[in-house]
């Protein structure tokens, strides 16, 4: 699908973009002109990716974020809309897991697992939908690891939590 649209000269803000999805879907916009702001909480593994993609022709910029953390979110929109002059997409793909049974499951592990997989995402989309409004084809992903070997019990609560936040913030 992303072979299919123009997306050179798009802004984009990729989270989690460290690795995984994230690092895959990054080279693949940049393959196609976007310029990046890249985050996630690893820098040297941000810097590396930046690196590559500007070998490659490409524009990276590097925002380490933990996106569970409000001011760390808001200061990645400032960053991003600074460097970009604005911003055309935003991928939620920042995520975190736990593996094992749900009655094991500390409280903080639970609550770490929605900060950063469902406010992170809703909370940075919050702070990005102005500069988005004002966009080229304004668009937002929201992408988590949508597979476990071994799923915790709260994994499909937090999947239904994105995809119902994401249907409803369509434009109608």
């Amino acid at each position: 699908m992303l072979s299919r649209l123009d997306l050179s000269n798009s802004r984009a803000i990729v989270t989690g973009a460290s690795s995984g999805i994230g690092h895959a879907l990054a080279l693949r916009l940049a393959e196609q002109g976007v310029r990046l702001v890249l985050a996630s909480r690893n820098q040297e593994r941000l810097d590396a990716l930046a690196a590559t993609i500007r070998d490659r022709g490409g524009e990276a910029h590097v925002v380490p974020i933990d996106v569970a953390d409000a001011g760390q979110r808001a200061r990645l929109v400032e960053a991003g809309v600074a460097a970009l002059g604005g911003l055309d997409i935003l991928v939620n793909n920042a995520g975190v897991g736990a593996i094992g049974p749900f009655a094991e499951a500390s409280e903080d592990r639970l609550r770490r697992i929605f900060e950063v997989n469902f406010f992170g995402c809703a909370e940075l989309t919050r702070l990005a939908i102005p500069h988005l409004r004002s966009g080229r084809n304004p668009t937002i992903v929201n992408g988590k690891e949508l597979t476990r070997e071994e799923p915790t019990e709260v994994t499909p609560d937090q999947k239904i939590a994105i995809c119902n936040f994401t249907i409803r913030i369509q434009p109608k």
